[in-house]
């Protein structure tokens, strides 16, 4: 349909970057979140990745030279997140997305990688770059260094925050 007209349309790319997400907006026990903001959650955080992969992958695998999918996943698909459930199942959607997708897309010279970010500077998270908050050129630039795995955490700073959240929870 419309979408496939869309996608044909783009011409020639290398690269697809599915770096749309929405948070869960509150912390909050997963029965008192509004039904609809799960489902939208759902629906922009691992749907839409899906499908416009799906639907411009037939593209990169004509592609004559190397090509590459980043999926844009978090460091919370691999942490208990207690109030953050449905963002971090998301996510982990994202990274078992990419990981599996990497061994289809192998022959065809398409490296999938899952950026699995911690905490980043940007419009959507409203937070300032700092000791463990990168900003977003740092995270672009680290997850590129990194094209060839299936999947990367960008920065040092995340992958500290990761291993001191991991130390945190083995507490609770």
């Amino acid at each position: 349909g419309a979408v496939a007209e869309k996608c044909k349309a783009i011409g020639d790319f290398a690269i697809l970057v599915n770096n749309v997400g929405i948070g869960q907006g509150t912390a909050d026990c997963l029965e008192n979140l509004p039904t609809d903001r799960l489902e939208q959650m759902v629906t922009v955080n691992c749907t839409y990745p899906l499908l416009l992969t799906q639907k411009l992958l037939p593209q990169l695998k004509q592609r004559q030279h190397r090509s590459a999918i980043l999926n844009i996943s978090s460091v919370t698909a691999h942490l208990h997140y207690p109030y953050g459930t449905t963002y971090a199942a998301t996510k982990a959607f994202n990274r078992s997305f990419s990981v599996s997708l990497a061994g289809e897309c192998v022959k065809n010279e398409i490296d999938v990688l899952s950026v699995e970010p911690g905490w980043v500077a940007t419009n959507m998270t409203k937070l300032s770059k700092g000791l463990l908050v990168c900003d977003a050129e740092e995270c672009a630039r680290g997850a590129l260094q990194q094209l060839g795995y299936v999947s990367a955490i960008p920065h040092w700073k995340h992958f500290v925050m990761l291993n001191g959240i991991r130390c945190v929870t083995l507490w609770l």
